[in-house]
């Protein structure tokens, strides 16, 4: 019997070697008590891979609203930039540009969403009581921006811890379902009293009977085979020409 190989995707566990078995049991009904057995770690697989599958569905949309609240605080942050640009008229070398943007405005977006959020949170500190009407305006929606994209940051880490754990709980199931396979072919060799006829309840991966030629033994040497080959005379066209010369008539003058 093929131990089950824990890196195998629950798919194939499920649809081709649990599967077969229950398919196999369900024919003899005089082994209902493997069956039982055999279907009981069937759901319970079926049911840790849903869990898994549903896990990483939620990571993936936490992951599309952390990106649009990225988005989001980037628009606003262009807001807030223009409305500086502005009020220093445009003159980015001045002191009051230089603090608040250091590295440049290019550089606030450069990094991860974490990044982005962190570079934000301190250009508020430094913008705590801002004169202008427009960067207060800006302000506001980039403080929107930051608890909106700290929020998804949060859920998409709780989706992340989720999706591990539920990927922990179905290597779990496998592991159980390959003990209980090992269980079920046991008990099936003390049933049957055939170790053999026990194997047929398992799936096992057809071997190639191909018709081609087959590989030598280990250490033989394979056989050579004759080949004969056959030689047509080719005749050149200058030794036809030799040998067969044409007379060509020459004229007689009168």
């Amino acid at each position: 019997m093929e131990r089950i190989n824990l890196n195998l995707s629950a798919h194939t566990i499920l649809n081709r070697r649990s599967a077969f078995t229950l398919a196999r049991l369900r024919a003899n009904p005089d082994l209902t008590a493997e069956l039982a057995q055999a279907q009981a770690a069937h759901d319970a697989v079926a049911t840790a891979s849903q869990g898994r599958d549903a896990a990483e569905r939620e990571t993936m949309a936490a992951a599309s609203v952390r990106d649009e609240q990225r988005y989001t605080l980037s628009v606003a942050l262009r807001a807030l930039h223009a409305a500086v640009v502005a009020e220093v008229r445009n003159n980015r070398l001045c002191n009051a540009y230089r603090v608040l943007f250091p590295d440049g405005f290019s550089a606030l977006l450069a990094g991860s969403a974490g990044d982005e959020l962190t570079a934000a949170r301190e250009l508020v500190s430094k913008l705590a009581d801002p004169q202008s009407a427009e960067i207060k305006d800006a302000l506001a929606r980039v403080n929107a921006g930051i608890d909106l994209l700290a929020t998804a940051l949060a859920d998409l880490d709780t989706a992340r811890t989720a999706e591990k754990a539920a990927a922990a709980a179905l290597l779990t199931e496998k592991a159980r379902f390959s003990s209980n396979y090992d269980e079920i072919y046991s008990a099936l060799v003390k049933d049957l009293g055939n170790w053999r006829l026990a194997e047929t309840y398992f799936y096992h991966k057809q071997r190639s009977t191909g018709t081609g030629p087959s590989k030598p033994a280990s250490g033989a040497q394979p056989t050579p085979q004759t080949v004969t080959a056959v030689v047509t005379p080719v005749v050149s066209p200058v030794a036809t020409s030799v040998a067969n010369p044409v007379t060509t008539p020459v004229a007689t003058a009168a």
